[in-house]
């Protein structure tokens, strides 16, 4: 009804407002669809002869028409957005779902001024090994000093070369061999097992007792 010869005139809407308020009054539209009577619907309703196509939203499951989405995401969800705070400053920040799904983008801590702050240059330190100067960030100070850590006063290529001189110092622990390579003749001839009290024999203490007290060593070797 958008050009002047197919524009409604006011009696007409009249009448089918009164069409429409005499439905909503009875509960037909409501008996038919309760979402009808809903301010904001979350439902489309499809028109057979419009051709149109819906898909259904990876998110809610609702169907939306194709090409009012993106990736399977109706705009709804992707609008839908959380909020939580900066952790310095404590400003409000969002995240939607579209930074989430669409974009890829991850969950900053702290907003985007926090992030330019932080990034500026703390102090010039000068490195005790090669003398050069290197710059120390107000976020890497800030981290040095919450996790009780000293100031680091060697630069990054001077602290590679001490970890990689000091993987080269490490020796590798060899085990050493105990038996040498033999011939087939010379292999070790497992010895059968003696018994208890064979062994006990052996020991001094109680062969000297045996001896003295005139056992006889025959017996114990019945045992």
């Amino acid at each position: 009804y958008a050009s002047e010869s197919t524009r409604l005139t006011v009696d007409d809407w009249l009448r089918l407002f009164n069409k429409y308020y005499g439905l909503l009054k009875d509960g037909l539209l409501a008996k038919n669809d309760e979402m009808s009577e809903d301010l904001f619907p979350t439902r489309f309703k499809k028109n057979p002869k419009a051709g149109i196509t819906y898909v259904k939203c990876k998110l809610c499951g609702q169907e939306y028409p194709e090409g009012q989405g993106t990736d399977g995401y109706c705009n709804n969800c992707l609008s839908k957005r959380i909020e939580y705070k900066c952790k310095k400053c404590g400003k409000i920040m969002f995240y939607t779902n579209r930074d989430r799904l669409i974009k890829g983008k991850k969950r900053y801590d702290t907003c985007y001024e926090c992030k330019q702050e932080g990034q500026k240059v703390h102090s010039v330190i000068t490195c005790k090994d090669c003398g050069k100067t290197f710059e120390l960030t107000n976020d890497e100070y800030d981290y040095y000093k919450k996790n009780g850590l000293h100031i680091p006063c060697h630069c990054k290529s001077c602290i590679a070369k001490r970890k990689a001189g000091n993987n080269q110092s490490q020796t590798t622990y060899t085990r050493p061999h105990t038996f040498a390579a033999t011939s087939s003749s010379a292999a070790h001839t497992p010895q059968p097992r003696k018994s208890l009290w064979m062994r006990i024999l052996k020991w001094e203490p109680l062969r000297h007792i045996f001896l003295t007290k005139s056992v006889s060593l025959d017996c114990v070797y019945h045992l």
